[in-house]
């Protein structure tokens, strides 16, 4: 599913996460953990096909994404990888529906109604589909942020510090909500996050702190 080989990613030449050897099934979730600062989301970009790499190889489903010209990758990440950013990215003046359809339209993808609709339900945000992303809540926006990295039915879901502004009880519900979903849709989850509260529970772990 997921490999990592001699990876090395930075800033300006410099390494600040090497990772010699790594390797994920499909399936499997996967936790990437350290103190702030150490790489951990650009160690996630990186694996996400997001931005560049120093050198070094990101293979998903046998393919090297960093082998393909950055349309392609593009192109590849859309139809792959949903990706959950730390402050969600939603478009303020659209409504959530439109917030999660527009992961579609944005990776070329169809736009399916009857699947979002689903997420909306799954995510339990069906009775504020209809709002505006300025008017909802914190928690709120975050279920859509998820619908919306579901919405083109992802071989692997990477959430980006998904627990830093929650409390304890918000934090333990958002990871089992995420292992629920990639349970239910057998898809690979990658979580990065700096949060003790959280490390149990998961397949493997990356714990940048020992891989610098």
């Amino acid at each position: 599913m997921l490999e990592l080989i001699n990876l090395h990613v930075g800033y300006n030449g410099h390494a600040i996460v090497t990772i010699p050897h790594f390797t994920l099934d499909k399936g499997q979730s996967c936790l990437i953990k350290g103190k702030s600062g150490c790489g951990k989301t650009t160690l996630l970009h990186a694996m996400a096909g997001i931005g560049s790499i120093l050198s070094g190889s990101v293979t998903i489903n046998g393919k090297d994404i960093y082998s393909l010209s950055e349309s392609s990758r593009d192109t590849y990440r859309g139809q792959e990888i949903g990706f959950v950013f730390q402050n969600f990215h939603l478009i303020k003046s659209l409504t959530v529906h439109q917030n999660i359809l527009l992961g579609a339209y944005a990776s070329g993808q169809p736009q399916n109604l009857d699947w979002s609709d689903e997420l909306t339900t799954r995510l339990g945000i069906q009775d504020i589909a209809d709002q505006l992303a300025s008017d909802i809540s914190h928690g709120q926006a975050q279920r859509a942020a998820i619908a919306r990295a579901l919405i083109n039915k992802p071989s692997i879901l990477m959430a980006d510090e998904p627990t830093s502004s929650l409390d304890a009880t918000s934090a333990t519900s958002v990871i089992s909500l995420l292992k629920d979903l990639t349970t239910a849709m057998n898809l690979t989850l990658i979580v990065s996050s700096h949060d003790d509260r959280i490390c149990d529970g998961f397949d493997k772990t990356l714990n940048l702190e020992s891989a610098i």
